[in-house]
């Protein structure tokens, strides 16, 4: 993989009140897979926590070559929206690609990363944000009960080793597609140049500080 150097992090920032928070802007970036039947109620989700929480924000959904009619519905809950950023990629490059594709677009102080499908309820955005304000570099949610079968738990096992041996994650560390990431972590990440970029390793290449947060998994 070659590597064009971001600015590297040199410690935990300063505990920022909720209050600080509401000065930034957020991103969410989510890639988007045969998701069309799906999709209004996720917006509409994503609608009622920002109308309640007040975060100047942005909402990046990145169609990752759905065959169904997920585009088609982006268009359409697009119109008059200023806030909703949509992208239509000529084929299915896969998830961390349709996420880093995100992130080269986002504007944000920091960017939350999240899947289609509403397992991850919008309204849990607001436990990453306030673990985020300590100070960390990256938040992942941990889930309090996860909603996956046998196989791809343990899929999601492998993987795991592979991310301590390979990335050096903290042992004590869990990740998930669910996450906060600070800007300058994001224009590291975006830094470099692959065709096959690998999202997990490239936040624990180039953040410094992580943590995770309890949340709710449906």
């Amino acid at each position: 993989m070659s590597q064009i150097k971001g600015k590297r992090q040199t410690g935990q920032k300063p505990n920022q009140s909720i209050e600080d928070m509401c000065n930034y802007k957020f991103s969410i970036v989510i890639p988007v897979y045969k998701s069309a039947a799906i999709l209004p109620r996720l917006i509409e989700s994503l609608d009622i926590f920002f109308g309640e929480h007040r975060y100047r924000h942005e909402i990046i959904l990145v169609n990752d070559g759905s065959p169904d009619e997920s585009w088609d519905v982006l268009q359409q809950l697009k119109q008059g929206r200023d806030d909703l950023v949509i992208v239509d990629l000529l084929r299915n490059y896969g998830q961390h690609s349709a996420v880093f594709c995100g992130f080269q677009l986002a504007s944000g102080d920091f960017v939350i990363t999240m899947d289609d499908d509403l397992q991850n309820p919008p309204s849990e955005i607001e436990p990453l944000i306030q673990k985020a304000a300590e100070g960390y570099d990256v938040v992942f949610g941990k889930f309090e009960q996860k909603m996956h079968g046998l196989v791809r738990g343990l899929g999601s096992k492998f993987i795991g080793w592979l991310n301590v041996k390979l990335f050096n994650k903290p042992t004590d560390l869990t990740l998930t597609n669910f996450r906060i990431v600070r800007r300058e972590v994001v224009d590291a990440v975006c830094s470099y140049r692959t065709n096959f970029p690998y999202i997990p390793g490239l936040l624990l290449l180039n953040g410094k500080t992580f943590g995770n947060v309890t949340v709710l998994h449906e």
